[in-house]
């Protein structure tokens, strides 16, 4: 057996007394301290805690924030995707060639949908809803391409728009002044909802406006209007007051400034003096340039969307299909006592749904009825070749420091009367008197 050396027995010995030294108590480690004066107090302790608590509530949130961003990220990943998928389903449904799946690719899809009980007939209303839709957007988008095509491309086989169609003619203008919603006129302007009615005569000529005004959008185009005749309609116990405005105004055919892309006429008169409702002092209309816009249609472009079933024809028959399902629902809904059932919060869903298709197909009626009025909505020119909206906005000029603001003033209506010559009047004056 080898010896070993006196030196590792020393070094052996030391070693197992340090490792198997018994380990001061907590009793005699706190005896320590208090001897040491390193006792930690109850305010080291709270505060520590507090710290702790504190260190926890900002990881908490840091966690949280992360969260936050994941769930934002996979909810835009979720909405890209759903966007894919109906592009995809739009193309595929206007693509009349298009390859029916095969069976593989029907078997992967059957694996990852998962079957549902759906209704034989909601699945041919949602079908019927998604052709009409898909219709009136068709209808729509070729309306809106070619609305665009003839605003910035320059015509070159078909006929230009005719913006002349209203030189020598006379239009009685009557202006309706009152307080309207959205005006920026004082407060207490209108406020007891009074009217002010004035008419005015004009006659629209074909010679150039070389007065420039912002209302025209440009300096170009503008041509003169002559006041004929001007005066405040009877009301009540007053009877016809003259009207003080300068003999010459300007019009201006403006083409595509409208809703949808229509033409518009603007025009104005200039009041030498302010004009007053009678006693009244809260309700007048301001001395100055008299603003009116009503719209222009051309009866040849009229006609020709008259002879064509066009947008409004189409989104007119989707506004009655998607009322007729919506009032449908809606009674479901009243005869069905049930308070909790999955069945109601379905169809309360469902309803929720075909109420918001309902508003957006009466917002796209109204834009269609915009473009292409009714009849009833127009007033014919003495010629018939041209048109203009019934009524129309009244707005006034008001200059804040350097900004430049048209405040509502009220509306007006308009009618095409015959323009007749001094010498016709004359002639009637006379036939009159001696007949």
């Amino acid at each position: 057996m080898a010896k070993i050396p006196v030196f590792l027995l020393h070094l052996l010995l030391l070693i197992d007394g340090h490792a198997f030294a018994p380990l001061p108590s907590v009793s005699s480690r706190r005896v320590v301290a208090l001897r040491e004066g390193t006792l930690p107090s109850d305010n080291d302790t709270t505060t520590n805690i507090r710290q702790d608590i504190e260190a926890m509530r900002q990881e908490a949130m840091q966690r949280l924030d992360a969260l936050s961003e994941q769930m934002e990220d996979l909810k835009r990943e979720n909405q890209c995707y759903h966007e894919q998928e109906s592009n995809h389903y739009v193309s595929t449904a206007r693509t009349p060639t298009a390859s029916a799946p095969s069976s593989t690719a029907l078997g992967s899809m059957k694996d990852k949908v998962p079957a549902q009980d759906i209704p034989v007939s909601e699945l041919t209303t949602n079908s019927e809803t998604s052709s009409k839709q898909l219709e009136t957007d068709n209808i729509l988008k070729s309306h809106t391409s070619k609305a665009l095509e003839s605003k910035n491309t320059l015509p070159t086989t078909s006929k230009p728009r005719r913006l002349d169609l209203l030189d020598n003619t006379r239009w009685k203008l009557v202006f309706n002044i009152g307080r309207e919603t959205g005006t920026w006129m004082p407060a207490g302007w209108g406020a007891s909802g009074k009217r002010l009615c004035f008419q005015v005569v004009a006659d629209l000529s074909s010679d150039p406006l070389y007065d420039t005004e912002d209302f025209f959008h440009g300096s170009s185009g503008g041509k003169v209007l002559n006041v004929k005749d001007a005066f405040v309609l009877p009301h009540g116990n007053v009877g016809r007051r003259p009207v003080k405005v300068k003999s010459t105004g300007g019009y201006k055919v403006v083409a595509g400034q409208g809703p949808m892309g229509t033409d518009v006429v603007r025009m104005y008169v200039e009041l030498e003096e302010a004009i007053f409702a009678g006693g009244n002092k809260e309700l007048y209309c301001p001395a100055g340039r008299v603003y009116g816009t009503c719209g222009y249609f051309p009866m040849e472009s009229f006609q020709h969307n008259l002879d064509q079933p066009g947008c409004k024809d189409a989104c007119a028959r989707e506004y009655h299909a998607v009322l007729r399902e919506y009032e449908v629902l809606q009674a479901s809904m009243q005869e069905d006592s049930r308070v909790f059932a999955l069945e109601k919060i379905k169809m309360m869903k469902t309803l929720y749904d075909k109420k918001r298709q309902l508003q957006d197909t009466a917002k796209r009626l109204q834009q269609a009825r915009q473009r292409e009025p009714e009849r009833a909505q127009l007033r014919l020119s003495r010629n018939g070749d041209v048109a203009l909206s019934r009524e129309g906005g009244v707005c006034c000029k008001v200059h804040k420091g350097l900004a430049l603001e048209y405040h509502i003033l009220g509306r007006m209506e308009l009618g095409s009367i015959d323009v007749r010559n001094e010498h016709d009047e004359y002639e009637d004056l006379v036939h009159g008197l001696h007949p």
